[in-house]
């Protein structure tokens, strides 16, 4: 069970994050994260920008989770700096 106290949680519930951000938090958004880096190394011709605004959107929400984020959380976030680097790479 997640605990629904949690800095992360908390967070979350005071930006009035969607349902879905809140309950999958860290987990859903990292793996979110990772599924549009490779959309993006594909072209990304499939996803609309809409789409690509909201990926964005979620990557600044996955930024913004390391002001309160535990240190074991912090060290989960490292999978997601790899993916960080990865669509620098691509869009420079």
């Amino acid at each position: 069970m997640k605990d629904l106290n949690s800095p992360v949680t908390t967070y979350c519930k005071k930006k009035c994050y969607a349902d879905h951000v809140i309950e999958g938090r860290l987990d859903y958004l990292v793996k979110d994260w990772e599924r549009t880096v490779a959309h993006i190394a594909r072209g990304y011709l499939e996803i609309m920008k809409y789409d690509y605004l909201s990926d964005l959107d979620g990557r600044q929400i996955i930024h913004d989770f390391l002001r309160v984020a535990t240190e074991d959380q912090k060290i989960r976030l490292k999978r997601e700096s790899k993916q960080q680097m990865k669509f620098t790479s691509l869009i420079l």
